[in-house]
């Protein structure tokens, strides 16, 4: 039977891919280009490699047999990345996000102040007014060493298989959302990667919050987003999988 669940086990060797968090904001105007171009130089020295790229949606029409696509320019947002490529921040019209890739260092380690300090210089700028939305997301990509992969044996669950057909699919995917306590959505996507040598499942796991907050409550609302992450990936996974990643 694998061990009770412990939210606050940290890992050697996390499986994290990449996390991500996007801060939505509330401002008289969505910012401009030019604005979003003026954040760049207050970020250049931890974020040196910059550029200004187009927001777009595709549409897709269809009438009398025939089909139509067409681009609408959504606006514009700056994508900051450090040296080495493994920090990024982005500032569009209405959101600030901030991405980590591994080596993942922790949330209270640095994260979370990362998030913070961002949008504080973000803020020092334009001065939002509030915070309409938050969204925390971790991708992670577990290589499990084990081919063919048995899922009962690295999963507390499996892809949903009648038991009357014998074998373990070679691809599997899924999405799930799941409501939580305060107002908390969670998105879970739960798939394998088609024709890799060796068996590697995504565990990518995104919670939600949307209403209205003031600035200074960003800190206790990015903990609330956060606080479910670890709960959600350790109910996925076994003891024997918990050891691949080397447990602290």
């Amino acid at each position: 039977m694998p061990e009770a669940t412990d939210p606050r086990r940290k890992y050697r060797n996390p499986p994290i891919q990449e996390a991500v968090c996007e801060v939505h904001f509330v401002h008289p105007k969505p910012l401009s280009q030019q604005e979003i171009t003026q954040m760049g130089e207050h970020w250049k020295k931890d974020y040196p490699q910059q550029q200004v790229v187009e927001e777009k949606a595709l549409r897709l029409e269809i009438a009398l047999g025939k089909s139509q696509t067409s681009e609408e320019v959504l606006g514009h947002k700056l994508l900051a990345r450090s040296n080495d490529g493994k920090d990024i921040v982005q500032l569009g019209a209405s959101l600030l996000a901030v991405n980590r890739l591994p080596p993942y260092a922790g949330w209270e380690e640095t994260f979370r102040e990362v998030i913070q300090q961002r949008f504080r210089e973000a803020f020092s700028v334009f001065g939002f007014s509030a915070i309409s939305r938050l969204n925390l997301r971790y991708i992670n990509r577990i290589e499990v060493p084990e081919s063919p992969l048995v899922w009962r044996r690295w999963f507390m669950t499996a892809p949903p298989i009648p038991v009357s057909l014998a074998g373990e699919p070679q691809f599997f995917q899924s999405q799930t959302q799941l409501p939580l306590v305060d107002d908390l959505v969670a998105t879970i996507n739960f798939s394998t990667i088609p024709g890799a040598s060796k068996p590697i499942v995504m565990l990518d796991i995104d919670v939600l919050w949307q209403g209205k907050i003031p600035i200074e409550g960003l800190a206790s609302a990015l903990d609330k987003v956060h606080l479910p992450h670890n709960v959600l990936f350790e109910s996925y996974l076994t003891d024997s999988l918990r050891a691949v990643f080397d447990p602290l």
